[in-house]
């Protein structure tokens, strides 16, 4: 094989790996997803002065469990967005390494520092988060 060929074969790779981490980052999915190797999330409901953290596993897993019934999709193009001064909540989870804060607004999420999806199954039951407030805070 000449060198000419190697490069070709080298970049050919390269730009089939990088449309497959593109196809799958925008492609639907569950919003169970982002919970993964969740040590606690903190929560902070729209209307509610203060911020409590769960760490209770039972409470994680009926959060996760709640969320999953929701399809997301990143969305190509921010712009424009404003989320409203009704978002239904701000949630902080806690991983091994990192905290990914997320922003729940009707039918829209933003997690910081990786983008905006819409719910395509929304909007999001806040009276259900409301509840699930009240049962697990301390």
């Amino acid at each position: 094989m000449s060198k000419k060929n190697v490069i070709y074969l080298i970049v050919g790779v390269l730009a089939i790996g990088f449309l497959l981490f593109k196809y799958n980052e925008y492609k639907e999915k569950s919003l169970d997803e982002i919970f993964t190797n969740v040590k606690a999330i903190s929560i902070e409901i729209h209307n509610d002065d203060d911020e409590w953290t769960i760490v209770n596993r039972e409470a994680i897993d009926e959060l996760k469990m709640f969320l999953s019934q929701y399809q997301i999709k990143k969305i190509k193009s921010p712009k424009g967005i404003v989320y409203s001064e009704e978002a239904v909540l701000r949630m902080n989870i806690h991983t091994k390494n990192k905290i990914i804060m997320v922003l729940f607004d009707k039918d829209r999420i933003h997690i910081a520092g990786i983008g905006h999806y819409n719910v395509l199954n929304g909007p999001i039951d806040k009276e259900w988060l409301q509840s699930f407030s009240e049962k697990y805070r301390q």
